[in-house]
């Protein structure tokens, strides 16, 4: 697995690539810096929950079980309650099928949790990071994306927004068998992005297990304040979110409507008993991000020691 080629480390591509990841991050903390973000470490062991994703990644011990970390959350809504508006930069691991050209085993993450912000200015704080990478990157690594052959100058504000139902509605003119209530799958990103320029929002998906612990829309009570950023080419999510949930009665009848047994998430509904303040979070996926800004084909390219199954 860790087998690498002389010639890999002696590419032009190979370092044009690995020299942009790295400035992809020091944009990042220099976004956060300058908008009064504390930067966090969470765990990575973390209680084992049953759940499929986390069943392959199980550490044993003698008096406890634990996964490997799908990531920060809910640790940064404890940080957040201390420090304020906090992010971290993080591995996750996630378990997917072999032959996935956009998923790793372990990757990495930007999260952060920003107290008093709703679901608008948090998508506007994805986009103004995202911006502002972009710009840190035609300065910093030029070059690079030039061995590369990108050209990210020309990507500006504002991202465009649709929801889920529009979405759903522009998949079925295109001739896609997808029903409302469907999750919307890589391939249909990739159809849905074929009409932007520039990475865009969607926004309202439907309320289900992935979305427990975000808000739901206040008047359409199926639908959760939630976000997705997609980025143009085909390459699909590249940003995720949404406005959390503040109240635990909230999320415990939103467990018992989709039959999700409460036990695993105690420490987390305890948690919500003492942060008050409305808030919302986004995580950005490292990999997808720089596969998308350096035009990769497989995201096995993103790092030297991929981890697949």
């Amino acid at each position: 697995m860790d087998r690498i080629h002389i010639r890999q480390l002696r590419s032009r591509r190979v370092k044009a690539i690995l020299r942009v990841r790295s400035r992809i991050l020091e944009g990042a903390r220099e976004w956060f810096k300058r908008n009064g973000y504390t930067e966090i470490q969470t765990p990575i062991l973390v209680p084992k929950i049953d759940e499929a994703g986390h069943k392959f990644l199980t550490v044993h011990h003698p008096i406890w079980e634990a996964s490997l970390s799908a990531g920060a959350y809910p640790y940064t809504e404890a940080y957040m309650a201390c420090l304020g508006r906090v992010f971290t930069i993080t591995p996750a691991f996630r378990v997917e099928g072999k032959n996935s050209k956009r998923h790793l085993l372990e990757h990495w993450r930007i999260e952060c949790l920003i107290p008093r912000c709703n679901l608008e200015e948090m998508i506007q704080a994805i986009e103004d990071l995202t911006i502002h990478i972009c710009h840190h990157l035609d300065e910093e690594a030029r070059e690079d994306l030039k061995v590369l052959e990108r050209d990210i100058s020309n990507i500006k504000a504002p991202f465009q927004k649709i929801t889920y139902d529009e979405a759903i509605e522009i998949l079925q003119l295109d001739g896609v068998e997808i029903f409302w209530g469907d999750i919307i799958e890589p391939e249909h990103e990739r159809i849905l992005s074929k009409r932007f320029n520039e990475p865009f929002f969607i926004k309202y998906f439907p309320v289900n297990p992935e979305t427990l612990f975000f808000k739901s829309h206040p008047k359409k009570r199926g639908l959760s304040l939630t976000t997705d950023l997609i980025a143009s080419q085909g390459y699909g999510e590249i940003a995720s979110g949404g406005e959390m949930i503040d109240n635990p009665k909230e999320i415990i009848r939103k467990m018992k409507e989709e039959d999700i047994q409460g036990k695993d998430y105690q420490w987390q509904l305890n948690l919500k008993k003492i942060i008050h303040p409305p808030h919302s979070g986004f995580a950005v996926g490292i990999e997808r991000l720089l596969m998308w800004i350096c035009g990769l084909k497989d995201i096995k390219e993103t790092t030297l020691f991929p981890r697949k199954l």
